[in-house]
């Protein structure tokens, strides 16, 4: 990720002109591709919950702008996060006990200090599993889903899909063409 900031840094001439920006910008510049923002309190939580595990089950580029009401639990206001997964931890009986959303400080140290980070006692044997907790300094965290929805305000969604296409050569003499073009959803 810091490779590709400097390379958005650099398109726009420097860190300078991209300070304040919107992480749906560097996506759909990044990408090419069609971009989708969704603000987080014009929603049910019980409503965005199944759009974003679906999104992040495509493995879609995703930032969340924080922090409304200002900074909390080490969350750096004006800061732009990598949005992740979105997992539901259940119990021996397979009920939802959590729903948590993992997120990545672009800066690649680990900040957050509320519910769920990576050394809350919350976390059984079971539930680490689940979400294959790494416990390491690397960036990425897990919070409440309902602490996500209050604190981060939007989160920019690149709906990007890697084409594969064929080519065909044509001779002057066909009739007719015939293009391939395949398109996988994964």
């Amino acid at each position: 990720m810091p490779l590709l900031e400097k390379a958005f840094a650099k398109l726009d001439q420097n860190y300078d002109r991209i300070v304040g920006g919107w992480g749906k910008e560097g996506l759909r510049t990044l990408t090419g591709m069609p971009v989708m923002n969704f603000w987080n309190d014009q929603y049910q939580p019980e409503y965005l919950i199944p759009i974003y595990k679906y999104f992040a089950s495509k493995n879609y580029p995703m930032t969340a702008g924080c922090c409304t009401g200002g900074s909390v639990y080490g969350l750096v206001a004006g800061h732009a996060y990598t949005f992740l997964d979105i997992q539901e931890l259940k119990d021996s009986t397979g009920s939802i006990q959590h729903t948590i959303a993992k997120l990545r400080n672009p800066w690649a140290s680990e900040l957050y200090t509320g519910p769920w980070k990576d050394s809350d006692p919350n976390w059984t044997d079971e539930w680490k599993k689940q979400v294959k907790l790494a416990e390491a300094n690397d960036g990425a965290f897990w919070m409440p889903f309902d602490v996500f929805i209050k604190k981060y305000y939007n989160l920019g969604v690149s709906l990007y899909q890697p084409y594969k296409y064929h080519l065909k050569q044509l001779f002057a003499s066909e009739r007719q063409y015939r293009f391939e073009i395949n398109n996988p959803v994964k």
